[in-house]
């Protein structure tokens, strides 16, 4: 006989639902480890959200972090590791060359620093 939670709902049947939302997402062999590793991430705290229903919150919170890690890495690999940086004001274009997005937005921030 399976187990109910306060007369309610069946734990594993709840489990294996849960689960089924995470377990059918493929990866690619190229994508970056660090992008696999926050991916599992995000369905470990999804699945706890069977014990503690806020937890399926902070699954939602990850997942948006996680798609925004996804673009970051994928905006660098897009441009081949050449972004070009165009100030309209001064008509000048800044080729610059980065191994990860960290640099561009450090190199934009600069730029807003410098302007103040």
């Amino acid at each position: 006989m399976a187990a109910r939670v306060g007369g309610g709902f069946d734990v594993e049947v709840a489990a294996q639902v849960v689960q089924g939302r995470v377990s059918y997402i493929q990866i690619s062999s190229d994508v970056p480890e660090t992008l696999v590793a926050s991916l599992d991430r995000v369905r470990r705290i999804f699945s706890y959200g069977l014990f503690d229903y806020e937890l399926f919150t902070a699954a939602r919170e990850a997942a948006i972090l996680l798609l925004e890690q996804a673009l970051r890495e994928r905006f660098v690999t897009l441009y081949g590791g050449v972004i070009t940086l165009v100030n309209v004001k001064a008509d000048k274009e800044q080729h610059l060359q980065v191994s990860h997005f960290d640099a561009v937005y450090d190199a934009l921030n600069a730029g807003v620093a410098r302007q103040r």
